[in-house]
């Protein structure tokens, strides 16, 4: 009860300050992020902000627009980044000449960043309306290097664009689902009609290059993207995506690994470094997943084993 008293009292701090926190690296900064969160306002008794409150900030170098009213937007602009060890894994491999899909590109927190680092190719897929539109703005503003795409990748038997209904949470669009029980405890939730279709589908019709890297965080309906992309996944491409037991049934989570079975399953650190340590047990914000014949593994900066231990 006092525990969540204190936030409670956090979460009225102004955001400058949050931020300001933040760059001074102080330890109180993390508990004024969380506290100040509006995915997390409801579970201490307030009511969440609603309406867009849009502010210009820098992500990983790259100014972009976020609404602050919304998790991500709030994480940007107190912290400065979202998912940096993404951003990291690119930046210590210093990879170069190849093409990244991003789906579930959000509002571009990691795409734009990408887009501005030498050589690297992006095309961005994020079907929820606000995103696309945030999206698409934040591509101008760096200087329209992304390919924008507004549909949604799933598995389709009809090998077309359908409209599917896409669960939105008012306060996290990261954790809006086509899954209605995926993140259901993280506040409201609206309904939006999206376009969907498979990967191979719109890699014909868009005449896209064949990825080295697909980024997939599309909360919970990963399997039923990887179905979807049978032409486009080949040994080669390296998957970057979130690993979460804890919120998928048990019969996806065997089937996830079913469909790795020829690849690694390795974890992606803060710091951008991988390592052999992956636990299919456990949650990751970002793992790394690369098929066993693929050469670049032996290539790409690991955490040392006394690092871990």
């Amino acid at each position: 009860m006092i525990k969540k008293l204190i936030f409670f009292l956090l979460s009225f701090t102004p955001l400058w300050i949050v931020k300001l926190v933040n760059v001074c690296s102080l330890r109180a900064g993390k508990y004024l992020v969380k506290a100040t969160d509006p995915s997390f306002k409801f579970k201490i008794g307030r009511k969440p902000p609603s309406g867009l409150r849009l502010v210009k900030t820098n992500c990983d170098g790259s100014d972009i627009f976020v609404d602050i009213n919304d998790h991500i937007g709030h994480q940007v602009f107190t912290r400065g980044s979202f998912d940096k060890a993404i951003y990291n894994f690119f930046r210590v491999n210093k990879l170069k000449n190849i093409t990244v899909f991003d789906i579930g590109a959000n509002i571009g927190t990691v795409c734009i960043p990408l887009a501005q680092l030498n050589d690297v190719k992006v095309v961005a897929f994020e079907p929820a309306d606000r995103n696309y539109s945030l999206l698409v703005l934040n591509n101008y503003i760096n200087g329209n290097k992304l390919t924008t795409i507004p549909i949604g990748i799933s598995n389709n038997i009809h090998h077309t664009v359908e409209v599917l209904q896409l669960n939105v949470n008012k306060v996290n669009s990261g954790s809006s689902s086509l899954l209605p029980t995926w993140n259901v405890n993280r506040g409201d939730v609206l309904y939006q009609n999206i376009l969907v279709s498979e990967m191979d589908t719109l890699s014909d019709l868009y005449q896209l290059s064949k990825p080295n890297i697909i980024k997939l965080d599309i909360e919970g309906n990963e399997l039923n993207a990887l179905f979807s992309m049978r032409s486009v996944l080949d040994e080669k491409v390296i998957l970057l995506m979130e690993w979460r037991p804890d919120l998928i049934d048990e019969s996806t989570g065997s089937a996830l690994l079913e469909f790795f079975a020829d690849y690694k399953i390795m974890c992606l650190h803060a710091s951008g470094l991988i390592s052999d340590s992956f636990d299919e047990k456990q949650k990751y914000e970002n793992v790394l997943i690369i098929h066993t014949c693929n050469d670049t593994l032996k290539n790409l900066k690991s955490v040392s084993k006394e690092t871990l231990s």
